[in-house]
């Protein structure tokens, strides 16, 4: 996943600390959700328990602040777990909750949730629309924190449309604003966005300099997350160099890491790299490609990556033709245009 909040070990222990010295329910319910929206990347499940206990927590007192906070909250998960319907309906009672309590935080987090649930949409105007909102209500709250994150996923979203000269200025909008907040993990998450422009430009020497930025970043914090994004894009930047050793290398520290962690996600991520390793190997090796891109469309379906589901289809149907299986070609075919337009139509 290329969004991110908050993680790290300092953030943590002081959430704790202050839950344990709150003097009232209600802060101790502001705190379950901060914990619950900060130690998400790491443990999505346990993320969502904190989140339910503040909202039961929450419903008792009729605490209408802490409703709308802990309805956000568990919505960004549903969202991640493509339960779009559940995490529609929650995002809605949110805000009408948050604008009941004038919480403009809580506002300007649930159009951050937004805008990420329309990206995953493939919804790149709307999502942008939403960060903007996103970031104009943190600016009036004076709140940088937050500020980094938001200038990553726009610039995100004007990568996904090709704008990269408007991506650029972002991502180094984000990295002045996380420098000064010490916001170590967006900012190796937008060494990593600009890694893959400056891929997508054809100059990979620059693209590994981000990547091994990142990685410097990274001997910093424990995101093991974007650890393995990070050796996965440096794989597969090698790959492209013809460097097949070092791609391999660099693509199996990926997939461990994303085994230990258990993301559907960058596991998916993972085989679809080593497959590409293979598959523009000289010669090629297609059948072992095609191995790679099945267990890799496999693991997208798994973690509901609709867009990623799509690529692997085409990887396949790439590897179909060149083992000269036309029906196969075909019936992935099929099913790929099956689900982009749904996507579209969604």
């Amino acid at each position: 996943m290329k969004f991110l909040f908050a993680q790290n070990k300092a953030e943590l222990d002081s959430i704790h600390h202050l839950y344990l010295v709150a003097k009232t329910d209600t802060t101790r319910i502001l705190i379950l959700t901060e914990w619950s929206r900060t130690i998400y990347n790491a443990n999505p499940d346990s993320s969502l328990l904190l989140a339910n206990k503040a909202l039961q927590l929450s419903k008792i007192l009729n605490y209408t602040k802490g409703i709308g906070r802990s309805e956000r909250a568990i919505a960004y998960y549903m969202i991640l777990n493509g339960k779009e319907s559940y995490a529609e309906r929650l995002l809605k009672d949110a805000f009408n909750h948050a604008q009941k309590a004038k919480d403009n935080y809580c506002i300007g987090l649930i159009h951050l949730s937004y805008g990420i649930q329309f990206y995953l949409k493939a919804k790149l105007n709307a999502a942008i629309q939403h960060f903007n909102f996103s970031l104009s209500i943190f600016m009036q709250l004076k709140n940088t924190a937050e500020l980094g994150k938001i200038y990553n996923n726009i610039g995100l979203m004007y990568k996904e449309k090709g704008e990269f000269s408007k991506a650029i200025v972002y991502f180094n909008k984000g990295i002045y604003t996380c420098k000064e907040t010490h916001d170590l993990n967006t900012l190796t998450l937008i060494y990593n966005n600009l890694g893959l422009i400056e891929m997508a430009k054809g100059d990979c020497s620059k693209s590994l300099e981000y990547y091994f930025a990142s990685l410097k970043t990274l001997e910093n914090n424990s995101n093991k997350r974007m650890l393995s994004i990070t050796y996965n894009n440096i794989g597969n930047t090698y790959s492209y160099l013809n460097q097949r050793d070092k791609a391999i290398e660099f693509s199996k520290k990926s997939l461990i890491v994303s085994e230990e962690i258990g993301s559907k996600s960058a596991i998916g991520l993972a085989h679809e790299n080593i497959g590409l390793i293979y598959y523009r190997a000289n010669p090629p090796k297609y059948i072992d490609a095609q191995n790679y891109f099945q267990k890799s469309k496999k693991y997208f379906q798994e973690a509901g990556e609709l867009s990623s589901i799509v690529q692997a289809s085409t990887y396949l149907v790439q590897t179909h033709i060149a083992l000269k299986q036309l029906p196969e070609a075909l019936d992935e075919l099929k099913t790929g245009f099956k689900l982009s337009r749904k996507i579209e139509s969604d």
